[in-house]
């Protein structure tokens, strides 16, 4: 019963009526794509829900696209009715630009200083390589010392 509770494909929401003009097919589809259904389903767009409530919503928005009014002055209602939250995606203007770009600056920043961090940290090890670790003749040196009169020792 599970699997195929699964498998089951959502059903497809319709499209605008098959014979409404190019103008309410447009209108509809740019307020039933950025609107999101109140029902509270889930966060689906009014075009992707298939609860009785977006049919609802769906044969008004044709009704007053069919009867002149535009795809704006409709997501405009419904947003004033709803609030700015029953919008699929925030307007890019204002302070929601921050909401769009926010994040790609936070990585660039980010990518910036982990850069401007890595080059002073090697810059330092450069500085302070010289005067820490001896060089490898020098570590050599006691070693190589020992091995010549341990070979002097034992010559023939």
């Amino acid at each position: 019963m599970v699997l195929l509770a699964a498998s089951a494909r959502p059903t497809q929401a319709p499209d605008a009526s098959p014979g409404a003009p190019p103008a309410v097919r447009a209108g509809y589809e740019r307020a039933a794509n950025e609107l999101l259904c109140y029902c509270g389903c889930s966060r689906l767009t009014i075009k992707d829900c298939t609860c009785g409530v977006a049919y609802q919503l769906r044969e008004q928005f044709e009704k007053r696209l069919a009867a002149g009014e535009s795809g704006d002055s409709i997501v405009a209602a419904y947003v004033g009715e709803h609030g700015e939250q029953s919008r699929n995606s925030p307007p890019k203007t204002g302070l929601n630009l921050l909401a769009w770009f926010g994040p790609g600056i936070a990585i660039v920043i980010a990518a910036a200083g982990t850069m401007i961090t890595i080059l002073i940290w090697v810059s330092r090890g450069r500085k302070a390589a010289p005067a820490a670790l001896p060089s490898l003749a020098e570590q050599e040196d006691p070693m190589r010392k020992r091995l010549e009169d341990d070979l002097r020792e034992y010559k023939l």
